[in-house]
C-alpha cells in the first residue's frame, strides 16, 4: 500500500540512452525514495532506459487503441508497412499543417486513443522529455498539483509542438542560462514560467570512467580526433 506520507511524482520520458536520458538516470539515483514513490510513465514500447533506472522507479506503459495514433503520436513509423509508413506519415503531415499555436491536432488525436493513464492523483509530474513530444500532452491530462516541463537545449524548431500545452505547466526548466534566454525569446508569454535548473552531474562516475583505459584500438590510428559531445547541431556544431 502506498505510503501517503511520501510525495508522489510521476516522471514522464522515452527509453533511449541518450544525454537526456542518461541525465533523466542521475537524477533518479539521487533521489531519496524513503520520502518519495516515482512513476516512468512512457508511451513507448521498448527502449535500453529499462535497463538503467532504479529498482525502486515503477514503470507504467501507456497504450493505443489505433496503430495510426501510436506512429504519429511518437513519430516512430518502424512497425508499419511500407504503405502503412506513407500513409501514415501524410496523415501527420495535413493534421501538422492544420494546427495552430493554440492547438497541436496531431497530438490532440493521438491521446484520444491513449487508454489505461493514470487515474490516481500525483503530487508533482515531470516531462523530463520535453522536446515537443507526446510526454508534454499526457502530462496536461494526469491530475496533479504541480507540473513541470523541460528545455535541454537552444534549439526548438520543435517548441510549436508543445505551445498549445505550456499553458497546462506551472515550471519550464531550462538546462542552462543560455536556453532559458532561446525560451524566452521564442515564448515570452510563459517567460515568467521558465527557471534554470541544471542536470545532476555525478561526478565521481565521470572521473572513474576518464581514468579507464580505452578498450578499442583508438590509440593506433595516426590521426585522432577528441570530442566533448556530440557532434550534432543542438551542440551548437
Amino acid at each position: 500500500m502506498l505510503d501517503a506520507s511520501r510525495t508522489r511524482i510521476v516522471v514522464l520520458c522515452g527509453l533511449g540512452d541518450g544525454g537526456m536520458e542518461i541525465a533523466l538516470v542521475r537524477l533518479l539515483r539521487a533521489l531519496d525514495y524513503g520520502r518519495a514513490s516515482v512513476t516512468l510513465l512512457t508511451a513507448e514500447r521498448k527502449g535500453p532506459l529499462l535497463k538503467m533506472i532504479p529498482d525502486q522507479v515503477t514503470v507504467r506503459h501507456c497504450s493505443f487503441t489505433s496503430n495510426f495514433a501510436y506512429a504519429i503520436g511518437l513519430n516512430d513509423f518502424s512497425d508499419c508497412s511500407a504503405m502503412q509508413r506513407v500513409l501514415y506519415r501524410f496523415g501527420r503531415k495535413l493534421l501538422t499543417l492544420c494546427s495552430n499555436g493554440k492547438r497541436n491536432l496531431v497530438y490532440d488525436y493521438a491521446i484520444s486513443h491513449v487508454v489505461d493513464l493514470p487515474k490516481e492523483h500525483f503530487d508533482a509530474v515531470l516531462d523530463f522529455r520535453g522536446y515537443g513530444s507526446l510526454t508534454t500532452t499526457i502530462g496536461t491530462r494526469l491530475d496533479a498539483d504541480f507540473r513541470a516541463t523541460w528545455m535541454h537545449d537552444e534549439r526548438m524548431e520543435w517548441l510549436p509542438l508543445a505551445m498549445p500545452y505550456l499553458s497546462g505547466y506551472d515550471k519550464v526548466f531550462c538546462v542552462s542560462a543560455s536556453v532559458k534566454r532561446r525560451f524566452d525569446e521564442l515564448a515570452p508569454a510563459y517567460a515568467a514560467k521558465a527557471e534554470v535548473l541544471y542536470n545532476v552531474l555525478d561526478v565521481d562516475d565521470i572521473r572513474r570512467k576518464a581514468s579507464q583505459p580505452l578498450l578499442d584500438d583508438f590509440t593506433q590510428h595516426a590521426n585522432k580526433i577528441v570530442t566533448l559531445g556530440r557532434l550534432l547541431p543542438q551542440k551548437g556544431i
